[in-house]
Protein backbone atom coordinates (compact mmCIF):
# COMPACT_ATOMS: atom_id res chain seq x y z
CA UNK A 1 0.00 0.00 0.00
CA UNK A 2 1.28 3.49 -0.71
CA UNK A 3 0.70 6.29 1.77
CA UNK A 4 0.62 9.76 0.25
CA UNK A 5 1.45 13.08 1.85
CA UNK A 6 1.47 12.77 5.62
CA UNK A 7 3.30 14.02 8.70
CA UNK A 8 6.40 11.98 7.86
CA UNK A 9 6.23 12.79 4.12
CA UNK A 10 5.50 16.51 3.84
CA UNK A 11 6.68 16.61 0.22
CA UNK A 12 4.02 14.05 -0.74
CA UNK A 13 6.41 11.66 -2.47
CA UNK A 14 4.45 8.70 -1.12
CA UNK A 15 5.78 5.83 0.93
CA UNK A 16 5.14 2.14 0.39
CA UNK A 17 3.94 0.44 3.56
CA UNK A 18 3.70 -3.35 3.68
CA UNK A 19 0.51 -4.85 5.10
CA UNK A 20 0.72 -8.53 6.05
CA UNK A 21 -2.15 -10.78 5.01
CA UNK A 22 -2.50 -11.88 8.62
CA UNK A 23 -3.48 -15.24 10.04
CA UNK A 24 -5.74 -13.98 12.82
CA UNK A 25 -7.15 -10.64 11.70
CA UNK A 26 -6.77 -11.16 7.94
CA UNK A 27 -5.99 -7.49 7.38
CA UNK A 28 -5.57 -7.63 3.61
CA UNK A 29 -8.84 -9.54 3.11
CA UNK A 30 -10.68 -7.02 5.31
CA UNK A 31 -9.19 -4.07 3.43
CA UNK A 32 -10.00 -5.64 0.05
CA UNK A 33 -13.59 -6.35 1.14
CA UNK A 34 -14.02 -2.74 2.29
CA UNK A 35 -12.55 -1.33 -0.93
CA UNK A 36 -14.76 -3.62 -3.00
CA UNK A 37 -17.92 -2.75 -1.03
CA UNK A 38 -17.13 0.97 -1.34
CA UNK A 39 -16.17 0.64 -5.04
CA UNK A 40 -12.81 2.29 -4.32
CA UNK A 41 -10.23 1.45 -6.99
CA UNK A 42 -7.82 4.36 -6.50
CA UNK A 43 -7.11 7.31 -4.24
CA UNK A 44 -7.87 7.70 -0.56
CA UNK A 45 -9.02 4.72 1.47
CA UNK A 46 -10.94 6.65 4.11
CA UNK A 47 -13.62 8.76 2.45
CA UNK A 48 -16.92 10.42 3.09
CA UNK A 49 -20.03 8.51 2.10
CA UNK A 50 -23.00 10.28 0.60
CA UNK A 51 -26.58 9.28 -0.02
CA UNK A 52 -26.95 5.94 -1.70
CA UNK A 53 -23.52 4.87 -0.44
CA UNK A 54 -21.62 6.94 -2.99
CA UNK A 55 -18.07 7.75 -1.97
CA UNK A 56 -17.00 11.34 -1.65
CA UNK A 57 -13.74 13.13 -0.91
CA UNK A 58 -11.19 11.81 1.56
CA UNK A 59 -11.85 12.16 5.25
CA UNK A 60 -9.80 14.70 7.15
CA UNK A 61 -7.49 13.16 9.80
CA UNK A 62 -9.67 14.77 12.50
CA UNK A 63 -12.75 13.02 11.11
CA UNK A 64 -11.00 9.63 11.17
CA UNK A 65 -9.94 10.28 14.75
CA UNK A 66 -13.50 11.20 15.76
CA UNK A 67 -14.90 8.04 14.14
CA UNK A 68 -12.34 5.86 15.94
CA UNK A 69 -13.12 7.56 19.29
CA UNK A 70 -16.86 7.04 18.82
CA UNK A 71 -16.44 3.38 17.86
CA UNK A 72 -14.27 2.74 20.93
CA UNK A 73 -16.86 4.47 23.14
CA UNK A 74 -19.66 2.40 21.59
CA UNK A 75 -17.67 -0.72 22.50
CA UNK A 76 -17.33 0.49 26.08
CA UNK A 77 -13.81 1.92 25.97
CA UNK A 78 -12.96 5.52 26.77
CA UNK A 79 -9.95 7.73 26.02
CA UNK A 80 -8.92 5.95 22.81
CA UNK A 81 -8.19 7.58 19.47
CA UNK A 82 -6.67 6.84 16.09
CA UNK A 83 -3.34 7.68 17.69
CA UNK A 84 -4.01 4.93 20.25
CA UNK A 85 -4.14 2.42 17.39
CA UNK A 86 -0.70 3.50 16.22
CA UNK A 87 0.82 3.27 19.71
CA UNK A 88 -1.00 0.01 20.38
CA UNK A 89 0.31 -1.55 17.18
CA UNK A 90 3.88 -0.61 18.07
CA UNK A 91 3.55 -1.86 21.64
CA UNK A 92 2.03 -5.18 20.55
CA UNK A 93 4.71 -5.66 17.90
CA UNK A 94 7.45 -5.06 20.44
CA UNK A 95 5.78 -7.40 22.97
CA UNK A 96 5.84 -10.12 20.32
CA UNK A 97 9.56 -9.70 19.65
CA UNK A 98 9.56 -7.40 16.64
CA UNK A 99 12.87 -5.81 15.76
CA UNK A 100 12.91 -2.15 16.80
CA UNK A 101 14.43 -1.01 13.49
CA UNK A 102 11.83 -2.84 11.40
CA UNK A 103 9.12 -1.49 13.71
CA UNK A 104 10.42 2.05 13.15
CA UNK A 105 10.36 1.45 9.37
CA UNK A 106 6.77 0.15 9.48
CA UNK A 107 5.59 3.14 11.50
CA UNK A 108 7.69 5.50 9.37
CA UNK A 109 9.42 6.88 12.48
CA UNK A 110 12.80 8.40 11.69
CA UNK A 111 14.12 8.53 15.25
CA UNK A 112 14.28 5.68 17.74
CA UNK A 113 13.50 8.17 20.50
CA UNK A 114 10.08 8.61 18.92
CA UNK A 115 9.58 4.83 18.87
CA UNK A 116 10.33 4.78 22.59
CA UNK A 117 7.67 7.44 23.20
CA UNK A 118 5.08 5.31 21.39
CA UNK A 119 6.06 2.09 23.21
CA UNK A 120 3.61 1.89 26.10
CA UNK A 121 5.64 -0.84 27.80
CA UNK A 122 8.12 1.84 28.86
CA UNK A 123 5.36 3.66 30.75
CA UNK A 124 4.27 0.68 32.85
CA UNK A 125 6.44 1.68 35.81
CA UNK A 126 5.97 5.46 35.56
CA UNK A 127 4.31 6.62 38.81
CA UNK A 128 3.72 3.00 39.79
CA UNK A 129 1.27 2.73 42.71
CA UNK A 130 3.60 0.43 44.61
CA UNK A 131 6.75 2.52 44.27
CA UNK A 132 6.33 4.02 47.75
CA UNK A 133 6.37 0.71 49.61
CA UNK A 134 7.84 -2.00 47.35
Amino acid sequence: MTVGKCKTDQEGRGQRVPIPKGRLLRTVAALEAYLDAASITEGAVFRQFGKGGRTGPRLAPQAVDLIVKRRFEAAGFEAYSAHSLRAGFLTSAMEHGADIFRTADQGRWRKLETVREYDRRAKLFHDHVGSGFL
